[in-house]
């Protein structure tokens, strides 16, 4: 018994025709008659009833043609769930803020899909679009659909010579002559700088804007100036020489956003579980 035998005969009792379904598998309508005898044959039992002009099935080719059709439906289904499953992937992200996070995730969807590609754009905005967007700014991509994925408290970072360093807690009130370390302007990070002086009633004396935010912690680490982060997505970052004093009130909100026009691959909901299962329960950080 053969896949294309089966087929054959799928289309024959649906057409209750050799000649159309001849037709349809472009092959001599004799084929098809051969094929289908042979079957028979194999089977034990005709499964047809044949007149001269017309074919029809009878009662075991009937119950012949239920099971099949069954049969070459789970076949198919197995067929696409494996090209689904093994055919080329991408994912493109824009990561405007939690770099640290979202490539924890990126590296365990490595895992389960090898063979798909991942590009991140730092810095990105609505002028492109992305499969995911990774942002404390959502109303800066209003055609995507934003969610809350972190809730976390600020703090400022400072060298541990700095005068500073020796309060527990502070006001941003307190930092209007102090040198700000910023990732460049454009970026979450600068905005957050920005609305949290603003807020005070200043404006930050920017002492280095970086896009590196390793740039950014090596400069705080030799006292270069200070820098607002976020306590949870800057964990263990920092060096020794570096204190970090809660900022009583301020937090900082990020978003996962994903296009509204269409929907999500499979792919790509599987990294949002990921990238979900990083991030501890809200209430713990807050």
């Amino acid at each position: 018994m053969e896949l294309l035998q089966l087929k054959y005969f799928c289309e024959a009792a649906e057409s209750q025709n050799f000649t159309k379904t001849a037709k349809k598998f472009t092959v001599p309508p004799s084929a098809v008659s051969q094929s289908i005898r042979r079957l028979e044959n194999e089977l034990g039992t005709p499964l047809f009833d044949r007149s001269a002009n017309r074919l029809y099935l009878n009662a075991d080719g009937a119950r012949f043609y239920e099971s099949v059709t069954a049969a070459l439906a789970l076949l198919q289904t197995a067929k696409e769930q494996l090209r689904a499953e093994t055919m080329f992937k991408s994912l493109d992200i824009c990561v405007n803020c939690n770099r640290r996070i979202v490539m924890q995730a990126v590296e365990k969807f490595k895992i389960e899909y090898p063979n798909a590609t991942v590009r991140t754009v730092h810095l990105g905005d609505c002028a492109s679009e992305y499969d995911l967007v990774i942002t404390s700014a959502p109303s800066n991509f209003p055609t995507y659909a934003c969610e809350e994925l972190l809730k976390e408290p600020l703090a400022l970072a400072v060298h541990h010579a700095h005068p500073l360093a020796n309060k527990g807690s502070l006001s941003p009130m307190c930092l209007a002559d102090e040198a700000f370390i910023s990732l460049r302007q454009g970026s979450d990070f600068f905005k957050m700088t920005e609305q949290i002086c603003k807020e005070a009633g200043f404006s930050p004396r920017i002492a280095v804007e970086t896009d590196d935010p390793f740039y950014l912690r090596r400069c705080v680490d030799i006292g270069l100036g200070v820098s607002f982060v976020p306590l949870f997505s800057w964990q263990g970052q920092f060096s020794e020489e570096v204190s970090l004093l809660p900022l009583t009130g301020y937090t900082r909100t990020t978003y996962i956003c994903t296009p509204r026009r269409r929907p999500q691959a499979p792919h790509v909901l599987r990294f949002t579980e990921i990238l979900k299962e990083q991030i501890p329960n809200n209430e713990n950080l807050v």
